[in-house]
């Protein structure tokens, strides 16, 4: 009797296991450090405000790309181009800048892309945030009040004062809040571990009930 009570706990345990493992754990959220407006400017290739017209996606989950064709109206930093095309990851769960309509104003903290001419790369980590008042003031009181575009893009641009460690890894407060803020320790899934120790523990089971019985 004890081996069949036995038998059906790890029968239960075991189908929650494979639950969480063939429907996965809650998402894991993209986690960013809190680091001044100074900084994410100094880290930053460009810097710049416009308005997002087209976006296309490549590739699948969170693996993939959207690039955003940008219209720019300002340029705080760098030699920005009236249009710019804004690469990032498809997904917000990897710091990317996932489901910006078409329409909206951003304000972009690029990173030139040395093997794709007129591209930038963006994320939620390097400060890139809808355009409010508040944000462009804290960016104009670092860089200034911006100027017009050139029309054409150059090289690669070296950041003034970055540390190369901080490029693309620091946020602002506001890309740390719309990233969830959550801890650095997200981006490990420990479901998958423990279901499988769970239907290891069923299939031994069951056969110590087959021997008992």
């Amino acid at each position: 009797m004890t081996a069949r009570l036995l038998l059906r706990l790890l029968v239960v345990f075991g189908l929650a296991a494979t639950c969480l493992v063939l429907f996965g754990a809650p998402a894991q959220a993209c986690s960013c450090a809190v680091v001044g407006t100074d900084r994410l400017v100094g880290s930053a290739d460009q810097v710049f405000s416009g308005t997002v017209v087209d976006s296309t996606r490549t590739g699948r989950g969170n693996v993939g790309e959207i690039t955003y064709d940008v219209e720019v109206d300002r340029a705080f930093k760098g030699d920005v181009a009236d249009t710019v095309q804004v690469a990032t990851a498809a997904s917000s769960a990897t710091c990317g800048l996932e489901g910006i309509p078409d329409g909206d104003h951003y304000l972009f903290f690029g990173l030139t892309d040395a093997t794709r001419e007129g591209v930038v790369k963006a994320s939620l980590c390097g400060g890139s945030a809808p355009l409010t008042d508040r944000v462009v003031k804290k960016v104009e009181a670092v860089a200034g009040p911006g100027t017009t575009p050139t029309g054409t893009l150059a090289g690669p641009q070296p950041s003034e004062g970055a540390d190369p460690g901080d490029r693309g890894a620091g946020s602002s407060v506001e890309a740390s809040s719309a990233a969830g803020g959550s801890s650095g320790d997200d981006g490990v899934a420990v479901w998958p571990f423990i279901g499988g120790v769970l239907v290891i523990a069923l299939v031994a089971g069951t056969w110590t009930a087959r021997r008992t019985s």
